[in-house]
């Protein structure tokens, strides 16, 4: 005899939007300010406002359900989350870590708050004897002898230059699209988000700002994990506004992103 299996299934649906606000810097005769350092008083218009929607890459989605219903480990050896679902392993004395290894403090430095973790931003060998001071900031940095770790409860903002988004997408392979890194901040901007109600988040309270310094074509944004400037970690999504927008040295783009869960 055969017993016969019921699957039951929910729809649910996972989505990300961004909202990008484009300005330019004048100085008071009317000429364009190309830099963000001048000192001068500027006038600032806004160039174009964008909204699109980001399509969620196949990496993403496995993260959301490792991350989340399956409470398994993801990323580099040992990883683990901040929710405590799973714990990564310790921190360890004299030890090559690669990038997207992860990893928890042992509290030997005596800290009360080690109930966070942290992802190698920057590969290299731990200190031989001496833990760091671990950064109580979300998205906070803290060098470590040859090593990089960064806070890991946040994801990073990042532009894309024109070209196609796939779901088979992901940091290391993405030949349709490239990054944009002509932005005077040293890393990808953090995504910081604020209180999650009826389902949504965003970072509207602390939009990612990009200080443009070079000439480029912005045609997107994508959220990663990772924040150094083309590093590959993992790819959340992307998404790509109505019409590619040309940039200068001085412009500014400011990026809020929003993510919702619906369900029927």
């Amino acid at each position: 005899m055969r017993a016969q299996g019921l699957a039951a299934k929910v729809s649910v649906h996972v989505g990300t939007r961004y909202r990008v606000e484009g300005l330019r810097r004048f100085h008071a005769d009317g000429q364009r300010c190309d830099s963000h350092l001048c000192g001068r008083v500027h006038e600032v218009r806004t160039l174009f406002v964008e909204e699109f929607d980001n399509l969620v890459v196949t990496t993403g989605r496995n993260r959301l359900l490792s991350a989340t219903l399956k409470g398994s480990s993801v990323g580099g050896a040992g990883a683990g989350y901040h929710d405590g679902g799973r714990m990564p392993m310790k921190w360890i004395a004299n030890t090559a870590y690669t990038l997207g290894d992860v990893i928890r403090p042992t509290n030997s430095s005596g800290q009360i708050d080690n109930n966070r973790i942290f992802i190698c931003q920057v590969a290299g060998t731990s200190h031989s004897s001496t833990e760091p001071t671990w950064p109580s900031t979300a998205g906070a940095t803290v060098t470590d002898n040859t090593v990089t770790w960064q806070e890991i409860s946040v994801w990073m903002v990042g532009l894309k230059g024109a070209g196609t988004i796939a779901a088979a997408d992901t940091m290391a392979s993405h030949a349709g699209w490239a990054e944009i890194t002509a932005y005077s901040q040293t890393a990808r901007p953090n995504l910081v988000l604020g209180t999650v109600a009826s389902g949504s988040v965003d970072n509207s309270g602390s939009v990612a700002v990009f200080s443009i310094n070079g000439t480029a074509t912005v045609a997107g944004a994508f959220l990663c994990n990772l924040s150094n400037k083309l590093a590959t970690g993992l790819l959340y999504g992307a998404g790509d506004f109505g019409t590619a927008r040309d940039v200068l040295s001085g412009d500014t783009l400011n990026v809020t992103a929003t993510a919702l869960i619906t369900s029927s």
